[in-house]
């Protein structure tokens, strides 16, 4: 029989590896590259103290990394990983569409974090998000 302390690491490092997941599918959408994406989460593995972090600081932090790279990013969006049809439309948006839609409806954050983080009015963060919702409806 596991011990109290057994559960509550197993129910961390489940909860670690869905952050790891997050971080890494929400950086690919956003950069288009898995290299990148792959590098901004090993950095924030890296950096993660699961003592006074959460697995919530853990996504933001590696979603404001990816962000912060991916605007000084420039050429096609690469396709190697595999994913659902419906999140491989998502990598076809130009970069402010697909930021915006990633950051805004799959991330769910606010239209102040985004703010934040693409340094574009509230007002072109949501009207990018509706765009993109838009594009990826048609079929």
């Amino acid at each position: 029989m596991k011990s109290d302390m057994a559960y509550r690491a197993s129910g961390t490092e489940e909860a670690l590896e869905q952050a790891v997941s997050r971080a890494f599918l929400t950086s690919y959408l956003l950069s288009g590259s898995v290299e990148q994406a792959e590098g901004i989460v090993l950095d924030a593995i890296d950096s993660f103290d699961p003592d006074t972090h959460s697995e919530d600081a853990f996504v933001q932090g590696a979603i404001e990394a990816v962000v912060q790279g991916n605007l000084r990013r420039t050429g096609p969006v690469e396709r190697k990983l595999f994913l659902p049809r419906e999140l491989q439309s998502v990598l076809n948006l130009s970069n402010n569409l697909r930021q915006c839609f990633v950051l805004r409806v799959l991330a769910g954050l606010s239209a102040k974090s985004c703010v934040r983080l693409l340094g574009i009015s509230a007002k072109k963060v949501d009207e990018y998000a509706c765009i993109a919702i838009h594009c990826l409806a048609r079929p």
